[in-house]
């Protein structure tokens, strides 16, 4: 599965322009079939912790909205929290992702659309033998 990566650490000037920068990509992956989107958008630098939390509530709107399955923060994407094994349920290969339990916070992962689950095969009633 390809991530793709949307990298607006050049958007600091304002939030609202990176802000733009991820509506635009984001909406363009979405069209493309895109599964997964890894946004940059920084650490501690200045300005990247308003766009960090200004990404992350715009993208509390989409969940609710039904445009986006989930996100998960770079900071929980990991086998260590709840959250990072739920994100990754059913898309194994994340875990070989760089930044799987990295604990970085300059990350968001976007889950556009969940794959869908694989049947589960009805047991079959077999003779037991006693």
């Amino acid at each position: 599965m390809q991530v793709h990566v949307i990298d607006l650490t050049n958007d600091l000037d304002t939030v609202e322009a990176g802000l733009q920068r991820l509506r635009l990509n984001l909406m363009t992956l979405r069209r493309m079939g895109a599964k997964v989107v890894k946004v940059i958008h920084g650490g501690i630098r200045e300005g990247a912790v308003e766009l960090r939390e200004a990404s992350r509530n715009h993208l509390r709107n989409l969940i609710q909205k039904k445009i986006i399955a989930a996100f998960c923060p770079g900071e929980n994407f990991g086998p260590f929290d709840p959250e990072g094994r739920a994100f990754v349920a059913g898309l194994g290969e994340l875990r070989r992702d760089i930044d799987w339990a990295g604990n970085n916070d300059g990350i968001t992962l976007i889950l556009i659309e969940r794959p869908p689950t694989p049947p589960t095969r009805p047991r079959r009633n077999r003779p037991r033998y006693t």
